[in-house]
């Protein structure tokens, strides 16, 4: 103040020798310099003061730290608050860990909220995080930055289809099979359908049949169209827990499992479908398929493997997490998808409550106009159920017969676990890679068979016997039959 003091006061000596040395009176500008003066230093010192008072943070009292800045949020959800026990307050129900203020009431039906729709429906809960001086030892309930309303009654399901089956639910012992056995078999070049063509001594759909029967089904229904007359007479229709199921057109896999529907109407257990060209198939396989199918809680479970020569058989597409999300046939597969070498070997085990509807609703949207039964792993998916794919090791069981080739492996694959299972049992068998045993043969402990031997049909050898190199026996008897 003195410095600006003195300073002023020279400044004006200096304006008073200028203002005589020009003629202007020394008193009328000593005036005008004390009244700028005084309003300069009259106006500055309240103007710093309102700066200071606008910056200075507010405080409750002198020994309160200023408080944090907390965003309030609203958090709406339907759980009902907790009835207050006597003598006690009602508190709020907690959300997401976060601790509610007791005594915050819903608001009433038609208030408005900060959710999308502004309305915050009867029976909800609105709670705000209450602001708390730092330093009290109190925190803020931590909420949620955005709307978020929850509810704990379950989704209804759509009109025509069921609601969701949880994983590991109690499932239906009962199992039904379903063997397709109306398709044409073009590739096989033949007259006859190929499901009629003789493998290891049994016409090929026949196999499937058994195989089935031999796992523990409770029935076995099976679709025919193409040349149905002779495909049922290789079946046989003497047992009555086979039914036969008529697909009046060969529009898909998809279509044929749907003309069954009638055969198994009001049953609840699980189908296990069957391509009727598995004339490799095992029981024990089977077995292990479905019960693969009810530990995993899926609503569809399919049976896959991977083969070095994948031609011909629909590729099995996976989602990174390795889960599967469909099954793309060849006719309509990219390079890319025909690269995948694990198929889909045509074997699954599907709840039969998720079964019709869904399948119902695939489209014959692709090259062959056809119906795939493949279509309803997507349609599953899509409505929230679980698909599971169980992976087999031996390929060989479980590759369709689609040509002449693929005939002739299967053929070779079951001689070779017939002389297997007779080794095992105490027969001698020279040379097992040229022994041709059909399945229904049979033959008795220490017999002999020399290489180059066929045994076909019903055949029955006993005890002892020796059949020589090249031999050829057909629906015979040979020595006392006491055989395995």
């Amino acid at each position: 103040g003195i410095v600006l003091g003195l300073t002023t006061s020279h400044l004006i000596t200096l304006l008073a020798g200028w203002a005589t040395s020009i003629g202007v009176d020394s008193i009328a500008l000593a005036f005008v310099c004390s009244v700028t003066i005084g309003i300069v230093f009259g106006l500055w010192p309240a103007r710093t003061a309102a700066r200071r008072k606008v910056s200075r943070p507010k405080t409750s009292s002198p020994s309160v730290s200023p408080l944090r800045a907390v965003r309030p949020s609203i958090v709406v959800t339907s759980v009902r608050p907790t009835a207050a026990r006597p003598g006690g307050t009602t508190p709020s129900p907690p959300l997401g860990g976060a601790r509610m203020t007791p005594g915050v009431r819903a608001l009433p039906s038609g208030s408005q909220g900060n959710g999308p729709s502004g309305a915050v429906r009867a029976g909800m809960t609105v709670s705000r995080p209450q602001i708390v001086p730092a330093g009290t030892g109190a925190r803020p309930a931590p909420g949620p930055s955005s709307f978020r309303a929850s509810s704990t009654v379950g989704a209804a399901a759509l009109p025509g289809r069921p609601s969701r089956r949880p994983a590991g639910a109690a499932r239906r012992r009962d199992v039904c099979a379903m063997v397709l056995a109306a398709g044409l078999g073009k590739r096989m070049h033949s007259e006859s359908s190929k499901l009629i063509h003789a493998v290891a001594g049994r016409p090929m759909v026949r196999h499937v049949v058994e195989a089935a029967k031999a796992a523990g089904m409770a029935r076995t229904v099976v679709v025919v169209g193409n040349q149905a007359d002779e495909v049922r007479r290789a079946i046989g229709e003497g047992d009555k827990r086979i039914g036969f199921a008529y697909q009046n057109a060969q529009l898909g896999t998809g279509h044929a499992v749907l003309s069954a529907e009638s055969q198994l109407l009001g049953y609840e257990g699980d189908v296990l479908i069957l391509n009727g060209d598995l004339p490799a198939l095992r029981p024990e396989t089977l077995k292990n398929f479905i019960e693969f199918h009810r530990a995993s809680g899926a609503a569809l479970s399919l049976l896959t493997a991977v083969v070095a020569d994948p031609k011909g058989y629909g590729r099995v597409m996976r989602t990174y997490s390795g889960d599967v999300s469909r099954i793309v046939e060849e006719s309509d597969a990219t390079t890319e998808e025909r690269a995948t070498r694990e198929i889909n070997c045509g074997i699954y085990c599907a709840d039969a409550q998720w079964l019709w509807d869904p399948l119902k609703r695939a489209r014959a949207d692709n090259a062959k106009k056809e119906i795939y039964l493949t279509d309803l792993i997507e349609i599953l998916r899509r409505d929230g159920h679980k698909v599971a794919a169980y992976r087999h090791p031996e390929p060989e069981e479980v590759l369709g017969v689609n040509d002449r080739r693929e005939l002739a492996a299967a053929v070779r694959a079951l001689h070779r676990r017939k002389a297997a299972t007779l080794m095992q049992g105490g027969v001698t068998i020279l040379d097992p890679e040229t022994a041709y045993i059909d399945v229904d043969v049979k033959v008795g402990q220490d017999t002999v068979i020399e290489p180059g031997v066929m045994l076909s049909g019903t055949t029955e050898i006993g005890r002892g016997v020796t059949i020589g190199a090249g031999s050829r026996i057909a629906d015979s008897v040979v020595g006392v039959c006491e055989a395995s």
